[in-house]
């Protein structure tokens, strides 16, 4: 967790870096929305909305086939806190996401 940790506050502070220190910061930010808008289609069409992987992390989170229900409440809710924590540490970086995510707030399922 530590490691990982470390990890994404490199990545933050280096984006923030970035956009610091740009020549011409609105076209850095510009570049920056689209490729983070094609990222975050990739992500949520092919991970965080694919099938296999909603089925089997609600399987796991919720100890069993049974318990899917419950599960699938607890993806749900590690959805929306992983999607604060990425808003927050893009506005924390100088990029804010608010309102150009491609995450919605809530899954539809």
């Amino acid at each position: 967790m530590q490691d990982e940790a470390r990890h994404v506050a490199y990545g933050t502070m280096h984006l923030q870096f970035l956009l610091d220190n740009a020549p011409d910061p609105d076209a850095q930010r510009r570049q920056l929305h689209e490729l983070a808008t094609a990222s975050e289609m990739f992500f949520l069409d092919l991970f965080f909305m694919h099938p296999a992987t909603v089925e089997s992390s609600s399987i796991l989170a919720g100890d069993g086939f049974d318990g899917i229900e419950k599960g699938l409440e607890i993806y749900k809710m590690a959805y929306r806190k992983m999607r604060e924590e990425y808003l927050l540490r893009t506005e924390l970086a100088g990029l804010d996401r608010r309102e150009k995510c491609m995450f919605p707030p809530d899954l539809p399922f």
